[in-house]
């Protein structure tokens, strides 16, 4: 049986008042959250102002945490499963080995961002803002990235299989090693957009190439192992854009 939840203990007014005056002193000397393996589950918090706070093994399954500011937070090991944290900001946060499956983070900032490991399969992304984000080996797998901005975002080995990309913009972002099986492109937004070793198979729909697409060796195998690796005209042939390609698209081979 798990311990009862001490969010109550943990992050109460007048901790979160030692945390903001930990802030205005320059991050210099007692009062900055820190919490290891607490049980947080359920945490209720209106627009909290948690800046470069540090959660390592925390378990935060069901917060609710709406307009939050998580700004150069590191969050480590931790479970958010289902947690609500739309609105919420997690500029230049620090976000590893995390559980985020089936999290709610509608219009959420990850501006900055490192984000590795982890699972966040069925999160809903909706509209977030991913500009100059560092994400390596994520799970996404059918998580909603609808209407998200990914302006110089870069994918490292994450897992987009059946991901909800409809209206997302991709403007000069980079895909390396990104599993993209069985996803539909439509609507996709694409602008200066690379992807570079990344996995096609059954991938559906016509994404919109508003400038240069780079896809240089594509993996059509079924079980992304490179053994179908295929010229990028292949691709462009699957999302039905084989009109583009002598005059409006960059193809590396």
């Amino acid at each position: 049986m798990l311990p009862a939840s001490r969010w109550l203990a943990y992050l109460s007014p007048s901790n979160i008042r030692g945390h903001q005056r930990w802030l205005k002193a320059g991050c210099q000397g007692s009062g900055r959250i820190v919490l290891e393996e607490i049980n947080l589950r359920g945490a209720s918090l209106a627009a909290p102002e948690l800046v470069a706070a540090k959660f390592v093994r925390c378990d935060l399954t069901d917060v609710l945490i709406r307009f939050g500011d998580l700004t150069d937070t590191e969050l480590v090991e931790c479970i958010c499963e289902k947690a609500l944290l739309e609105r919420s900001t997690f500029n230049k946060a620090l976000i590893k080995d995390c559980q985020f499956v089936g999290a709610a983070l509608t219009l959420a900032k990850f501006v900055e961002t490192h984000l590795q490991g982890g699972n966040w399969s069925q999160t809903n992304l909706d509209r977030t803002d991913w500009k100059n984000a560092q994400v390596i080996s994520v799970c996404f797998q059918e998580a909603n990235f609808q209407g998200a901005r990914l302006h110089n975002a870069k994918f490292i080995g994450c897992n987009l299989q059946k991901a909800n990309i409809a209206n997302m913009i991709a403007d000069e972002a980079i895909f390396e090693n990104c599993d993209f099986r069985y996803t539909d492109f439509n609507s996709l937004k694409m602008k200066n957009t690379v992807f570079y070793k990344c996995g096609f198979y059954g991938c559906t729909g016509t994404p919109t190439i508003e400038e240069n697409c780079t896809i240089i060796a594509p993996d059509l195998s079924e079980d992304f192992d490179t053994t179908v690796v295929v010229k990028a005209e292949k691709i462009f042939e699957l999302w039905g854009l084989v009109q583009l390609l002598s005059y409006t698209n960059t193809i590396n081979r």
